[in-house]
């Protein structure tokens, strides 16, 4: 399952949809995503229809240059049934890694999805979701010479009731949770102080290497100001411990928002010194999300380069365009998508 699978030039595009659609899975390393720093490893989760790969390639940059070349890996993330070759323990030697995910019936009219992870036909580690899902999705990434296993469930709507990040500790056969992301990140009755909402899912989005000892899981959640994006949270994992890193978060850097509306960009987050006006029609691109004394700003660039930040809307807006009453305008975007 090593087998690599390269695209570039000009059809690049139409392949890499084609692969990523196929595989439902994939990892990429590009070189031009990370500049004169060094490559990233992305891993794309769960990628089964062609505008979720549309969505990836544009998000990314990767339409922008003729000259990126990126590869795709069939193993990045673990289809079931499948055996990998994963160091778990640090030894330098693999172990033969597999994984089974199936439905088991609660009796009350709905299932729970059962996650079971085999070593050399062993089962090693064995979960199942609390909530209402119907299967399991394992990836795996390294850190340094680190492996780590990410299980994410899913059910209704893409709902995501568990991100669990596993490794093997020192001395120990089975796997160990070392974080519940939902736990860390959301909102909830636990977590008031949540980065995001209580919506918010581990999906179609990258699974990204920035340093040595910290991934950013890319999470797509709702703002009133602009509904669905990706956001990408930062963790930091040393040893058996996983501390979610401070504000601000980077969001979707290929993404371009058209204003619909008049807004005013601010200077600073809670600032009242407009650095810049926002009017309808108006090209701008949202960079990083941040979060003060509980109010989320979004850093916002508009084409000449301005930079500023905007609080994100305190309601839900809803309004009729004024050159078409039958289409009603979201957000302060037209680009805003809403899903439930």
């Amino acid at each position: 399952m090593n087998q690599k699978i390269s695209f570039h030039g000009k059809n690049r595009k139409k392949s890499a949809r084609k692969l990523i659609t196929l595989l439902l899975a994939v990892s990429l390393s590009a070189t031009a995503l990370a500049g004169e720093s060094g490559s990233h490893d992305i891993i794309l989760i769960g990628a089964d229809t062609e505008r979720e790969a549309d969505r990836f390639i544009h998000t990314n940059g990767l339409e922008e240059s003729d000259d990126a070349v990126a590869s795709l890996t069939e193993d990045a993330v673990m289809l079931p049934d499948t055996v990998y070759e994963i160091d778990l323990n640090g030894d330098g030697e693999a172990e033969q890694i597999s994984y089974k995910t199936y439905e088991n019936d609660n009796g009350q009219g709905s299932c729970q999805a059962v996650l079971e992870i085999y070593e050399d036909d062993t089962l090693i580690w064995n979960y199942t979701d609390p909530s209402w899902s119907y299967s399991w999705s394992l990836s795996r990434f390294s850190l340094g010479e680190s492996a780590y296993l990410l299980a994410v469930s899913k059910s209704d709507n893409d709902w995501t009731s568990q991100a669990l990040i596993l490794s093997r500790l020192e001395g120990n056969d089975s796997l160990s949770v070392l974080a519940d992301l939902p736990e860390l990140t959301r909102e909830s009755e636990e977590n008031s102080g949540g980065l995001l909402s209580g919506w918010a899912r581990v999906g179609y989005g990258a699974l990204l290497s920035t340093e040595e000892n910290v991934v950013a899981i890319a999470w797509t959640d709702t703002l009133k100001s602009t509904g669905n994006m990706t956001i990408y949270v930062d963790y930091e994992i040393s040893g058996d411990t996983v501390t979610q890193k401070a504000p601000p978060l980077k969001l979707e850097e290929a993404r371009t928002w058209t204003a619909w509306m008049d807004f005013d960009v601010y200077d600073q987050p809670e600032s009242d010194t407009t650095a810049y006006h926002v009017s309808p029609e108006d090209v701008v691109s949202l960079k990083e999300l941040t979060i003060v004394n509980g109010k989320k700003y979004l850093k916002c660039v508009n084409q000449d380069g301005k930079e500023g930040w905007f609080p994100d809307s305190e309601e839900y807006l809803y309004q009729p365009s004024d050159e078409n009453p039958e289409l009603y305008y979201q957000g302060y975007f037209k680009e805003c998508i809403f899903a439930g």
